[in-house]
Formats: structure tokens, sequence, C-alpha cells
């Protein structure tokens, strides 16, 4: 688990009245540097038929670098759920900085990301101390570790429930 605490667990718990996903309230996005083609026409046609088939408007973006009002608002939809299939966790288009500050963006004290995020590129789960020696690096005998972070950590800070991610370098093989 990447929880940092058991009081994420609590204020999470206290923050919902129901920690259900709507099934019409799934939003993506598929390779949006537009470099994983194979993701794209793999995963794009597969996510459109399963919506449609059963009558469901998803939102996504394939291809393409989305918005930020397009992030911001589907990471403040209540019930929803994010996927992401891209390199690392998607911090190129949406930063740590700007998921974090999606936090503060109620007036009722409540955090404001609101679905799971599921992430699907390489270590998007991972965290990491911003003073880890590299390996083979000598640059330190005794190491000082400061509390890990990574993209994964500020998408539960900002209120989401959940985070799925990957801990290790994936292909577009694997995600598929």
């Amino acid at each position: 688990t990447r929880v940092p605490s058991l009081p994420f667990v609590f204020a999470t718990l206290m923050e919902r009245e129901s920690l259900t996903v709507e099934p019409d309230s799934i939003s993506y996005v598929l390779d949006p540097e537009s470099n994983l083609s194979e993701t794209a026409s793999n995963l794009g046609p597969a996510l459109n038929n399963l919506a449609s088939s059963r009558g469901w408007e998803w939102k996504g973006v394939i291809g393409e670098m989305p918005t930020p009002e397009f992030m911001t608002e589907i990471l403040q939809r209540e019930h929803g759920m994010f996927l992401y299939c891209g390199h690392g966790g998607g911090e190129k288009f949406f930063s740590r900085s700007q998921v974090e500050a999606i936090m503060t963006s109620r007036n009722d004290g409540i955090r404001g990301c609101r679905p799971p995020v599921v992430l699907m590129g390489c270590s998007s789960g991972k965290l990491q101390s911003v003073n880890c020696p590299k390996e083979n690096s000598t640059s330190q005998r005794y190491p000082i570790y400061y509390e890990p972070e990574g993209i994964a950590l500020s998408y539960l800070i900002a209120g989401s429930p959940c985070v799925v991610g990957n801990l290790w370098d994936v292909t577009d093989r694997d995600i598929d």
C-alpha cells in the first residue's frame, strides 16, 4: 500500500457518504504524447465499445494532451473514476502541484479530488525519497532519507480514495 498513515484512510472515509463508482462517470486519457500507437489503437476502441454498448458516455482524450480544464473537471467529479495509460503517471500534462491544488478547490473543507485513479504507466505508483542515492552511487556512505514522494501520493493527498499504479517499468504490451 502507498497510504502514508491511517489518518489518510479515516479522512477519506469521513469526507464521503459512499465510495461508489458510477459506470457512466468514467474518464480516461490514452497515449497523451501520441507515441504509444498500439495502446491507443487497442484500448481506445475497447473503451468506446464498452461504454457505448451500455449507453454510457465516458469522457476521454486519445493521442493528445488533455487540457488542464479537462483534468480539473474529471478529478472533481463525484462517483467517477479516472484511467490513465501513457508514460509515467502523466506528470508531463498535469503536474503534481496541479493535482495537489485540487485539494483546496472546494469551499466546504473537503479535499477536491474525488475519483479513484488508475495510472497505467511506468513506475506510476512508485514513491521515492528526493535524496535517495541512485544505483551504484558512492556519494553518501550513510544517506539521509526524507519522506518519499510521487504522483500517486499527490492524488491521495488531494483526496482520491485510492490510486492503482505500477511500481516498476512496464512495456506498453503489458499495459494493453
